[in-house]
């Protein structure tokens, strides 16, 4: 049996963002993973404190509060990855 995961590119209206994708040239520079349809939870690197750039790490993110709280301006495009039973239990 297989599963979905979900890949969430985004970009914000932030100075970091724009300075990101100004040398990437590139739409998006933030990269989630969502293990379920309704995105409730991102994982990925990113801010400990959302005003604050410098503190970082592996964190869990939440739509409705955090960093993209404060920023709703964010856009994002999202991609469903189908996987095994096995590869989702090893992620």
């Amino acid at each position: 049996m297989s599963k979905n995961i979900y890949i969430v590119l985004t970009r914000t209206p932030t100075n970091l963002s724009k300075a990101i994708r100004f040398f990437t040239k590139k739409p998006y520079n933030h990269i989630s993973l969502a293990l379920d349809d309704r995105l409730f939870y991102l994982y990925s690197f990113g801010r400990r404190r959302p005003k604050n750039p410098f503190i970082t790490g592996f964190i869990r993110e939440d739509i409705d509060r955090g960093f993209y709280h404060y920023y709703s301006a964010t856009t994002c495009i999202v991609y469903a990855l189908t996987i095994s039973e096995a590869q989702y239990e090893r992620l």
